[in-house]
């Protein structure tokens, strides 16, 4: 859900709106799952308000749709984890080849890995 900083409606009627909906279309939604990130421009004069919805948890940066994304739209922390899961990945094959598995098995652990 999106909610512009400048409109006349509040996050928590969205919030609230969109919860209604759900269980009137018999949904569910996970509010324990659901958090809020703030998109804004590193400019400190439009920091936005310490004001936070009630139900659900602020955060500075997301997983979505496998995708890790923060404040400033900025994919440092997704680009930091691909490289450290293929660092750990290349360490197990490195280490499998160290014990004497062959080329074809190698190559069947990384095609599976």
């Amino acid at each position: 859900m999106l909610v512009p900083e400048n409109t006349d409606v509040s996050a928590e009627s969205e919030i609230a709106h969109s919860i209604s909906w759900s269980r009137s279309n018999k949904f569910n939604i996970n509010l324990s799952k659901c958090k809020e990130l703030i998109f804004n421009r590193p400019n400190p004069k439009h920091e936005i308000s310490s004001f936070t919805l009630s139900c659900i948890e602020r955060v500075g940066s997301a997983k979505l749709l496998g995708v890790f994304v923060d404040r400033a739209l900025s994919f440092h922390e997704h680009v930091e984890h691909i490289a450290k899961t293929c660092n750990q990945r290349f360490y197990l094959l490195q280490e499998m080849r160290k014990q004497g598995l062959n080329a074809d098995c190698l190559k069947i652990l990384f095609h599976s890995i």
